[in-house]
């Protein structure tokens, strides 16, 4: 009888703490929501841009498609990515924010450009040759693009650099970021997968 009681008290006891385990599990994902992060599974995007440092269109806006040179047999066109979630990211060789922010971008598109990511590198006024001889120096996988010329560039105001823009696949700018931004952030690549579940 003593141990058939003390197997009932233990058994509560289990369903008790695994009752505040849950609670405490929900109430978490809540507060994380509130900050930005995951909300039971999905990122709330105004606060999440807001803690990543991201700037918000006040109105819906459709990317401007624009062409430009292509280092390497990349497609020169914008719209040639139409469909994938693309970071637009204007840089230069002597901007040091801008090759302080290339690893992260070459992390962020080697790790989801099989999940319909691309990253745009637009480099802004120099040649091919300059741009040429960084990139054998600093190798990397996504795209770049020449806009000599600053056309492109004057398109989408990028007056200082970085300046990141966010495209989802239906060709909406989702948002833009001024500075050198941590894009291999897990949270960015949560947010970067939701947004293209949410445009299928």
């Amino acid at each position: 009888m003593y141990s058939h009681t003390k197997k009932k008290i233990w058994i509560g006891l289990a369903a008790a703490v695994f009752l505040v385990l849950a609670v405490g599990l929900v109430a978490g994902l809540m507060r994380m929501g509130s900050s930005g992060s995951l909300l039971l599974g999905r990122l709330n995007e105004e606060e999440f841009f807001k803690d990543f440092g991201i700037e918000q269109p006040e109105y819906k806006v459709s990317v401007l498609d624009f062409k430009g040179k292509p280092v390497g047999r990349n497609p020169a066109s914008l719209k040639d990515y139409r469909g994938k979630f693309i970071l637009i990211n204007f840089w230069a060789t002597w901007c040091g924010p801008c090759k302080q922010e290339m690893p992260e971008l070459e992390t962020l598109y080697n790790t989801m450009k099989d999940n319909g990511l691309v990253v745009l590198a637009v480099s802004e006024g120099e040649s091919m040759t300059k741009v040429k001889d960084y990139l054998a120096q600093n190798p990397y996988s996504f795209p770049v693009l020449l806009d000599e010329s600053q056309t492109i560039g004057s398109m989408y105001k990028a007056t200082n650099i970085p300046l990141t823009y966010l495209v989802d696949p239906k060709g909406n700018i989702r948002g833009r970021a001024l500075g050198a931004r941590k894009w291999s952030d897990p949270r960015f690549q949560a947010y970067v997968l939701q947004t293209i579940r949410d445009s299928e």
